[in-house]
């Protein structure tokens, strides 16, 4: 081939812009598609397993009998800092798990709950503030805010089929690093990775979860098989496995300020916050114009294992910089998009995405009662996203969102139906996140254990998603990830209109009494 082929131009694209059916999901929908958890072979045994549940903790003792005499059940299995119970079938497996009484360490950390994490968060901030000093004067807006950790709730928990034979281990698992899935399962079967033959199946939600960093599962499936070797062995994690011991979004404390000019339009931007400085720091850069930029960041204790979370450090960030914005255009006395607007002026591509927003919600135009807007507009991964948020109140007080209007500029968008779907379901999942979800920490364990307590949108509460993309001759973007960090502060936005409170942490409260 050329060294420097020609390429075509855009007017002559065939396919590249055009939606083009998915061949994967006739199988998806007919229950055809062979996902990790449905992957069986001839003889396979079946494990469930359960870790410390105070985070580093250690397994210091289990009596395996109570399972050992439950039918079916093969071995019980320790590791470093979990059991399993391996059996003829899960059930069996399960019920023999649940027989047992295992001991565990805590590492230390049995007496934290969220109260103290935060606290120490504040600490890390009160140190920061004292080393930087705290900006001062009549036109300065200060605000706090917060967010909890975040479980990714895939629809597949966690599992892993493994096999050793004549030598060889082969893996079959839904992961989104296959490669570095069979590092992980050569380094826990303690044979060379030429010896290791990792087979990717389809996933049911990965949102990070399955990335580098948190194979955890893996490691544990190929350290049970190798102690049942050759026989074939499936580790499934439970819902509440999988809940409470999930490399979470890590939890983050922010603290900002901006002094005002005499139009109202920030002369300082000011960022403190608690996190990781190489992954944060891009991610709380603000895209508005301010003469001076103060972003910094405090590394307070880690309790809980994190990792990436999807949308990464912009699903926090964009909360904290578009609630603060929304009180930037308050406290200067100024319609929260047109203040946006002006702030953009030198930045064509994202004016263009909010003022597209606002007109598709049609902004400022009547809404019945009891309704209100919010907008918002985050850039991450090279692609820039605005959504207002339709907002009301049951007659209880509940909060409703009855409407969602998305505009992205992701540069060429190559299949427009996925790019829709990707957007739909980012806000369906960012709007679960702000309005239900949190992973809460007490006794040094995770107190949320499956959906009842960590729910989710259900198409009873789904609002309607409307999106539409702005033509641009930009770089391709990401768009897996950027429809996520709009919404919650598009929400809190709409929600400051109907009750005149402001909401500075997440998840948003499910009922609220509007202002007198």
């Amino acid at each position: 081939p050329p060294l420097h082929p020609p390429l075509k131009a855009r007017t002559d694209y065939r396919l590249v812009g055009r939606s083009q059916p998915r061949r994967d999901i006739p199988s998806k929908i007919d229950g055809s598609a062979k996902y990790g958890i449905d992957f069986t072979l001839p003889g396979m045994l079946y494990a469930a397993v359960r870790a410390a549940p105070v985070p580093g903790g250690k397994l210091m003792a289990v009596d395996p009998a109570p399972a050992a005499g439950s039918p079916g059940v093969r071995d019980v299995v320790r590791l470093d800092d979990a059991v399993a119970v391996v059996a003829d079938g899960y059930w069996r497996a399960l019920k023999g798990l649940r027989a047992l009484d295992p001991q565990f360490t805590d590492a230390g950390g049995g007496q934290v709950d969220s109260e103290r994490i935060f606290a120490l968060h504040g600490i890390a901030l009160d140190a920061l503030d004292k080393a930087q000093g705290v900006a001062d004067g009549t036109h300065v807006v200060a605000a706090e805010y917060r967010v909890p950790y975040l479980a990714h709730a895939t629809m597949e928990p966690m599992c892993a089929t493994v096999r050793f034979s004549e030598g060889r281990c082969e893996v079959w698992a839904g992961t989104q690093d296959p490669l570095n899935a069979r590092h992980v399962a050569a380094t826990a079967a303690d044979l060379p990775l030429e010896s290791v033959v990792m087979h990717n199946l389809p996933l049911g939600g990965g949102f990070g979860r399955r990335l580098p960093g948190a194979f955890d599962y893996i490691e544990q499936a190929v350290r049970i098989a190798k102690a049942l070797a050759p026989t074939p062995v499936k580790l499934i994690w439970t819902r509440e496995e999988d809940t409470q011991h999930d490399y979470y979004r890590p939890a983050v404390l922010a603290r900002m300020s901006s002094e005002l000019d005499a139009d109202g339009r920030p002369k300082s931007w000011r960022s403190y916050f608690t996190g990781a400085a190489f992954l944060d720091k891009p991610a709380a850069t603000p895209i508005y114009r301010a003469a001076e930029l103060d972003i910094r960041v405090a590394d307070p204790p880690v309790h809980l294992r994190t990792g990436s979370w999807r949308s990464v450090a912009s699903s926090q960030h964009g909360f904290f910089m578009e609630s603060f914005v929304d009180e930037l255009a308050h406290a200067a006395k100024r319609d929260p998009f047109e203040y946006r607007r002006e702030l953009l002026a030198d930045k064509p591509r994202h004016r263009a995405v909010l003022e597209r927003a606002a007109a598709m919600a049609d902004w400022g135009g009547r809404l019945p009662e009891g309704r209100a807007r919010g907008i918002a507009i985050v850039e991450c991964f090279g692609t820039r996203v605005a959504e207002v948020a339709e907002v009301g109140l049951e007659a209880d007080g509940t909060v409703r969102v009855h409407r969602v209007d998305a505009a992205i500029d992701c540069g060429l968008v190559v299949n427009p139906d996925q790019a829709l779907a990707q957007v739909q379901g980012a806000i369906v999942f960012g709007l679960s996140a702000a309005l239900f979800q949190q992973i809460t920490v007490r006794d040094g364990a995770v107190v949320q254990s499956n959906f009842p307590s960590y729910d989710a949108i259900r198409l009873a509460n789904s609002p309607r998603v409307n999106v539409e993309f702005v033509a641009s001759d930009a770089p391709i973007g990401g768009l897996g990830e950027p429809g996520v960090p709009p919404i919650a502060p598009a929400v809190a936005n709409a929600l400051f209109v109907l009750t005149g409170q402001r909401e500075r942490s997440l998840p948003l409260p499910r009922r609220v009494s509007t202002a007198a």
